[in-house]
């Protein structure tokens, strides 16, 4: 048995001494330890040279079976192994027993050990830099130069050359004593030691990765897949990751690697796990050897995931080329001010995350390549991604009272929607889903949005000219890939939709609320807000909810939209081909003037007519400010109130007061309830307009008698409160705006 205090060869005679994982790289060679280096050589010399035993401290590990795992020691060990390497080379001796010693770090450490050990070396002048040689040799892999552990033992083993040139001490680096401590007999395991031992440090996932990874396909006879892994984990992958720049200020090229490891195993995974969580596979992450097991115990997703790398290259070239922000001809849009998807994966910035959707497009962009080889159909797979992209946006929901929706697409779909027939479908995905039923069970795609994209297929397919139309009008910031309300049959019609829609919809706010109320009363339903409903009339930066169709069906929208866009556009391109010179608010404003002009669309008991004659008075052009909502009561056309926040607890105004408060200029005062009235003097007040009349509060008997020979009023109640009443044949605002006249004249 091996007594208590020992030296290296006594050691490996019993033991193999294997670095194991939990360890990290050699580091007495590095550039930052040379002062550290030069003072342990030197009292190392000093030592010899006097033929004294030198205490090297406390050497831990555990021992299984006959293999010494070192936790603590493994620097002066790997520094006292290249001392017997050298001076046994130098000195011509027996060094065979040197094969015990080896790295689990990393196989490209531990292949070069071996080598060091097995191949002829004897060439020690003064003037030689024995590391230049080593790397010279036939046996030397270009790809070691990557591996931290081998550069730094070859600058060990240049201030070995330095120090110990002119010295014979093979047999006497047996004076290198140490206190030798197995664990297991002082019933610590290795992850209380890990805590105690102050100066290791944790390794990174990237270490563990490499060493779990060769060990998995050594246990489980994958000798093809290892030799290619050990070939390339530390050369060809690492130099790899470089080129293509994945690095910043942030991460290191181990963590891009370990990030992209990460998403490959996480997709392939869940294709192929119907029942599966995102907690199942961060609780798998946790710890890399079962995540290893439970994904890679099938060859063909070792495979993939070894052709994924081998195809980054193109895969990022793809990324950069074909994916933008926005409308980009002949690519796609992501909407996403971040379009590179392996950037987003690979470097994970804060704010650049990927989601569901992106993941999914990412996944099917790799499959590509893989699949093919590297040889992709640029255009089929665009086409495919695009559909995709329009099938999974579409998951969403409106959330409730609000102007925005919520993607609801979850992770346990995941599964469902990465196997679906469309997304393997190897022919040109047109012509694939005109041919084929494609089955969405489970996946959350509705029918209808499935139906809208075999619509678009027939166009293209019967017109190509219309892709470029269809894919610029889908790829509009506010349309998002849903064209529900504007797949006109009209092809020229949806033509100028897609070259216009921008302008229009960056003209002033109130002209395009006002241009399409001139064909119907569109207002989005939102919700209830107090004892009335609440609509939407559409803000700049926040049209998406108008343009577009909600995955879920709305029982109180009745509006046919695609009919409302269709004659909006129509109406707009006639007034646009008599007036070429107008710009989009120009048109916007005929438009209004066209409808007002016609004496058929007069009718003084209407909203619809109020807002689009008075629209500039009322709706913002801000959402930063009010959003446009506006609560109706009992369907009224007058008891209709403006709101300034989002919920009725917000200041609130009725909307003809304050219409009626711009074109007086008189401003608004709040009352106790946050609502919002016109005091004309300090008798009298206009607080609100119903079905009935202006609701006015007099308190001067006077005034009221002179009102009444000019108005009809009617008293309401005993605190004051009288009802203007309402004249059919008469514009509402300009009876108001009499009554304001007659008060001030008097």
């Amino acid at each position: 048995m091996l007594k208590n205090i020992t030296n290296f060869k006594e050691l490996i005679e019993e033991y193999q001494i294997k670095i194991p994982i939990i360890q990290r790289d050699y580091a007495q060679g590095r550039i930052e330890a040379s002062i550290i280096r030069d003072k342990f050589l030197d009292n190392i010399l000093v030592h010899l040279n006097n033929n004294k035993e030198m205490c090297l401290d406390f050497i831990y590990g555990s021992v299984k079976n006959d293999v010494f795992l070192p936790l603590d020691g493994q620097q002066r060990l790997t520094t006292i192994f290249l001392l017997y390497w050298y001076s046994g080379k130098k000195e011509d001796k027996e060094i065979d027993f040197l094969k015990k010693f080896t790295y689990e770090t990393r196989a490209s450490s531990r292949e070069f050990c071996q080598k060091l050990i097995q191949e002829e070396f004897n060439t020690f002048e003064d003037s030689d830099k024995l590391s230049e040689k080593i790397k010279n040799s036939s046996w030397f892999l270009y790809f070691w130069d990557n591996d931290p552990t081998i550069k730094s033992m070859l600058a060990m083993i240049d201030d070995i050359h330095k120090k110990f040139n002119n010295e014979e001490f093979f047999d006497k680096l047996e004076l290198l004593k140490f206190h030798f401590i197995k664990l297991e007999n002082f019933n610590l395991d290795d992850d209380l030691y890990i805590k105690m031992n102050a100066r290791g440090k944790k390794l990174t996932d990237f270490e563990i990765f490499k060493a779990e990874f060769e060990k998995f396909l050594i246990s489980n006879k994958k000798n093809l897949f290892k030799e290619y892994f050990i070939k390339n984990i530390d050369g060809e992958w690492t130099d790899l990751f470089w080129r293509l720049g994945f690095k910043n200020k942030h991460y290191l090229i181990d963590d891009a690697f370990m990030n992209f490891f990460y998403f490959i195993s996480e997709m392939l995974h869940v294709k192929n796990k119907e029942k599966t969580t995102v907690i199942d596979f961060e609780n798998m992450k946790k710890n890399i050897s079962k995540l290893i097991e439970n994904v890679y115990l099938n060859d063909e997703n070792i495979d993939f995931f070894f052709k994924a790398i081998k195809y980054l290259e193109n895969i990022a070239n793809f990324n950069k080329e074909n994916l933008s922000d926005n409308f980009e001809k002949n690519k796609l849009a992501l909407f996403d001010k971040y379009p590179d998807l392996l950037i987003k994966v690979i470097n994970n910035d804060k704010g650049n995350l990927i989601n569901l959707q992106q993941k999914i497009l990412l996944f099917i962009i790799i499959s590509n390549f893989v699949e093919n080889e590297g040889n992709i159909n640029v255009v089929n797979l665009l086409d495919k991604l695009r559909i995709v992209r329009n099938l999974t946006q579409r998951i969403r929901a409106l959330k409730q009272g609000k102007i925005d929706y919520t993607a609801t697409l979850s992770y346990e779909k995941l599964y469902y929607i990465l196997n679906l027939s469309l997304v393997n479908a190897k022919e040109n995905i047109y012509t694939y889903l005109i041919n084929n039923e494609v089955k969405l069970t489970n996946t959350d795609i509705s029918k209808d949005s499935l139906d809208q994209e075999v619509y678009k297929a027939k166009y293209i397919q019967n017109d190509n000219n219309l892709k470029c139309t269809i894919q610029q009008l889908e790829d509009y910031k506010y349309i998002c890939g849903d064209l529900s309300f504007f797949l006109f049959e009209d092809k020229e019609l949806l033509k100028f939709a897609s070259d216009n829609i921008t302008k229009i919809f960056t003209s002033k706010t109130h002209l395009i609320i006002r241009s399409l109320l001139t064909i119907e009363d569109y207002a989005k339903y939102i919700g209830f807000a107090g004892s009335g409903s609440k609509y939407y009339f559409g803000v700049d930066n926040k049209w998406e909810i108008l343009l577009t169709k909600n995955n879920q069906n709305d029982m109180e929208d009745y509006t046919d939209y695609l009919g409302l866009f269709y004659q909006f556009f129509k109406k707009y391109k006639s007034i646009k081909d008599e007036f070429l010179d107008y710009d989009s608010n120009e048109i916007l404003e005929q438009l209004i003037l066209d409808y007002l002009n016609n004496k058929g669309n007069i009718n003084y008991t209407s909203w619809v007519y109020y807002f689009i004659k008075h629209g500039d008075k009322i709706f913002n052009n801000t959402e930063k400010r009010e959003k446009n909502y506006f609560v109706w009561y009992d369907e009224e056309n007058f008891n209709i109130d403006k709101m300034y926040g989002e919920t009725m607890g917000s200041k609130y105004v009725n909307t003809y007061v304050k219409i009626l408060s711009e074109i007086s200029n008189i401003h608004l005062i709040e009352d106790e309830q946050r609502s919002e009235y016109i005091k004309i003097t300090d008798k009298i007040e206009i607080t609100s307009c119903n079905k009935n009349g202006w609701l006015l509060k007099l308190n001067d008997k006077f005034i009221v008698e002179n009102i009444n020979s000019d108005f009809v009023l009617e008293k309401e109640d005993e605190d004051g409160v009288y009802i203007l009443k309402h004249n059919k044949s008469q514009d509402v605002i300009e009876m108001a705006q009499e009554l304001i006249n007659t008060v001030q004249d008097n």
